[in-house]
């Protein structure tokens, strides 16, 4: 079954709505709440590169829940951005720790570092206009390496 939530607007973004929801999933709220995170930042990010203002963005998330898998997509009239030099850059950074933190600690690819923190895939379409959250049951959260996080990372188009 698929699922669709529309909303304008980061602001009006239904957050305890849909941890309700996602808590049906989880086995537990703070496995929920982890993966909300990730939810949360790919919304921001959604409104955040709009083509429209940081209020007014019309964003779309659509869940399926297939086979103990699920595939949460975010997407927005975003402007287009190459994800392969998104996933360049980050992948520049995991090579020294000392850069990746000020990655993680700014603004730009700290929500992708999120994401891949809580999911066990992250899709990002090539022009970066929908992104794709996949986590897998029985849900784990896994301490990994920057360089593991980003093998977690993939680039391509995923209809659900």
């Amino acid at each position: 079954m698929k699922y669709k939530f529309k909303f304008t607007g980061y602001q009006n973004h239904p957050q305890k709505r849909l941890f309700r929801f996602f808590n049906n999933y989880f086995e537990n709220e703070d496995d929920t709440a982890f993966f909300m995170a990730a939810v949360i930042e790919a919304v921001f990010n959604a409104a955040r590169y709009s083509k429209k203002t940081f209020d007014t963005a019309e964003i779309e998330i659509s869940v399926r829940y297939i086979n103990k898998a699920l595939i949460v997509s975010v997407s927005s009239d975003t402007y287009s951005v190459p994800a392969v030099d998104i996933q360049r850059k980050m992948m520049e950074f995991a090579k020294n720790e000392e850069h990746w933190s000020s990655l993680i600690n700014g603004t730009s690819g700290r929500g992708i570092w999120i994401m891949l923190q809580a999911c066990d895939r992250v899709i990002l379409e090539p022009k970066m206009e929908k992104v794709h959250l996949v986590v897998y049951f029985p849900y784990r959260i896994k301490e990994l390496s920057n360089k593991a996080l980003l093998k977690k990372l993939d680039i391509g188009v995923l209809e659900i």
